[in-house]
C-alpha cells in the first residue's frame, strides 16, 4: 500500500497577505475541517470532514477559524470547538493511543478521531491542512491569556497572532525545535516504547531541544537520558 510521507511539502497557498481580508471568510467555497479536544472530524473513510463556516454546530466554537490558506477547492479553515461535550467516555482523550471516537449530533455518519491514526494516509495537502490546523488551535487553546499582563488576548490575523487588548502585546504560534535519532551500533538499531504503547509498538529515541542546546548536543542528552547509552559522533 502506498502511504503519503507526512509533513512532505504540500500544495497549501498560505496565502498569508489574506490574513485581514474579510473575502476569505465571504468566499463561497470556503471550508473547515473541525477539532474537539485536537481530534479531528473525519468521515467513513477517514478524511477531514469539509464544513462550511456557516454552520450552526460551529456555535460551539469559542473563538472564529482560523485561515490556512488557498487550495484549488477555495479557502481552508480550522475550527475547534471546545464547548461541546460528548455522551462517549472521553478518558483515554490525550493518551498517546487513543482509539476512542466521538460522534458529534451533527454529523451522525462522521467521527472525532486521532490525528496520529490517521495521518498516514491522508494526502501531501490533507496532511498539511490537519498538522497546520492542529499545531494552531492548540497554541490558541494554551495561550489565551497575555504573557505580559494577564490579560486574555484576542485573535487577529485570522489566527496568526493574537493581540493583549491591555497592553498591546502580540504573541504568535509557537514552535518546539525537536530530535529524532536512529541510533546504530553495527547492524542494530536502537528503538524504546513506553510503559502505555501497545504490544509490538516501538520508536526511535526523540526528545526537545533545549535553549541554547546544539542538535548534537541535544541528540546525546536525551539518548542517556532515555536509554543510559552515551553515544559517539553524531551526524
Amino acid at each position: 500500500m502506498n502511504q503519503a510521507i507526512a509533513f512532505a511539502p504540500g500544495e497549501l497557498d498560505r496565502a498569508a497577505h489574506l490574513r485581514n481580508a474579510d473575502t476569505t471568510f465571504k468566499d463561497s467555497r470556503a471550508r473547515t475541517m473541525v477539532f474537539w479536544r485536537g481530534k479531528l472530524l473525519a468521515d467513513a473513510d477517514d478524511r477531514p470532514m469539509q464544513v462550511a463556516l456557516d454552520h450552526p454546530a460551529l456555535g460551539d466554537a469559542r473563538e472564529p477559524a482560523i485561515f490556512l490558506g488557498l487550495t484549488d477547492n477555495g479557502p481552508r479553515f480550522a475550527a475547534d470547538l471546545p464547548l461541546w461535550t460528548p455522551p462517549e467516555d472521553a478518558s483515554t482523550i490525550g493518551q498517546f493511543v487513543d482509539q476512542s471516537l466521538q460522534v458529534h449530533p451533527a454529523w451522525p455518519t462522521a467521527k472525532f478521531v486521532e490525528v496520529r491514526s490517521v495521518m498516514p494516509t491522508l494526502s501531501r495537502l490533507d496532511g498539511e491542512l490537519v498538522a497546520t490546523g492542529r499545531a494552531l488551535l492548540g497554541w490558541h487553546g494554551s495561550h489565551r491569556f497575555c504573557a505580559n499582563c494577564g490579560s486574555q488576548s484576542m485573535v487577529e490575523s485570522a489566527g496568526w497572532v493574537r493581540k493583549c487588548p491591555q497592553c498591546g502585546t502580540q504573541h504568535f504560534p509557537r514552535t518546539d525545535p525537536v530530535v529524532i535519532m536512529a541510533i546504530t551500533s553495527g547492524d542494530n538499531l536502537l528503538l524504546g516504547r513506553g510503559p502505555s504503547w501497545p504490544e509490538g509498538m516501538y520508536s526511535l529515541l526523540a526528545g526537545f531541544v533545549e535553549p541554547g542546546e546544539t542538535i548534537e548536543a541535544a541528540v546525546r542528552r536525551e539518548v542517556v537520558e532515555e536509554s543510559g547509552i552515551a553515544v559517539g559522533t553524531v551526524r
